[in-house]
C-alpha cells in the first residue's frame, strides 16, 4: 500500500512537471516572461517591484521558465549589483521550494525502480554531493531548473544543495546582471577585471574537482 501511494506521488510530479512546461511553451506565458515584459512589470510594481519579482521567479522556476531570462531582467531593472542580489536570493528561495516539492513527491519511489544503482549514486553524493551541485550550478548553460527537480528526487543532503547552490549561482547571476545593466562600461578596466575574476571561479571549481577525482583513482 505504501509502495502504490510513492508510485502515484511520483507519476504525479510527472504529470504536474509536464503540464507546466506544457501551459509555458504553448499559452501567452512565453511572451509574458520575456526580460522586456518582466521589466515593464517590475517597473510598474512601484515599492513592491522586488517582492514581486521574487514571486515571479519561484512560480517561473516551478513551470520551467529558462532562469536567465530572470537574470537579464533584474540587471536591466536594478543594476548590475543590487540586481545580483535580489536574483540570488529569488533563486535560492525557488530552487528550495521546487527541490522540497521534488522531494516529497519522488525520492523514494526512484530508490525502489533503480536499487542497486541508487545506491551507487548514493555513495557519490554522499562523498561529492556538495561540488556536484556546484559544478553544475557554476556551468554557463546548465539547466537550472532541471537540476531543482532531480536534486530532489536523490539522496543529496540540503545542506549540499543549498550551500552548492547560493555559492554556485553566484558567478553567473552576476555576469547576466551586469552584461544586461544599462549602467556597465563595456571594455573599461572594470569591465575586463570581473570578465577575468568570471572566468577564473567557472574553470576553477571543475578542475579541482577532475583532479581530485583522477587522484582517488591512483590511489
Amino acid at each position: 500500500m505504501q509502495e502504490r501511494k510513492h508510485i502515484y506521488r511520483f507519476w504525479l510530479l510527472i504529470f504536474i512537471i509536464v503540464s507546466f512546461v506544457v501551459v509555458y511553451q504553448f499559452t501567452a506565458l512565453s511572451d509574458f516572461f520575456s526580460p522586456e515584459s518582466l521589466v515593464n512589470t517590475i517597473h510598474n510594481a512601484g515599492m513592491w517591484a522586488i517582492l514581486i519579482f521574487i514571486t515571479l521567479m519561484i512560480f517561473g522556476a516551478i513551470i520551467n521558465v529558462p532562469s536567465p531570462l530572470f537574470y537579464v531582467a533584474s540587471g536591466m531593472a536594478f543594476g548590475a549589483y543590487f540586481g545580483t542580489m535580489i536574483s540570488v536570493l529569488g533563486a535560492v528561495l525557488a530552487s528550495i521550494i521546487v527541490f522540497g516539492f521534488s522531494r516529497a513527491l519522488g525520492e523514494e519511489v526512484v530508490k525502489k525502480v533503480l536499487k542497486e544503482k541508487f545506491k551507487r549514486f548514493h555513495k557519490i553524493l554522499d562523498n561529492n554531493g556538495l561540488e556536484i551541485i556546484l559544478i553544475s550550478r557554476l556551468t554557463p548553460f546548465s539547466p537550472y531548473n532541471a537540476v531543482n527537480y532531480a536534486a530532489g528526487v536523490t539522496n543529496i543532503s540540503f545542506k549540499d544543495y543549498f550551500v552548492g547552490t547560493l555559492i554556485g549561482i553566484i558567478p553567473k547571476v552576476f555576469a547576466f546582471n551586469y552584461l544586461s545593466s544599462p549602467y556597465t562600461v563595456y571594455w573599461s578596466g572594470e569591465f575586463f577585471m570581473m570578465s577575468f575574476v568570471f572566468l577564473l571561479v567557472l574553470f576553477y571549481w571543475p578542475a579541482h574537482y577532475w583532479r581530485k577525482e583522477k587522484r582517488k583513482k591512483l590511489v
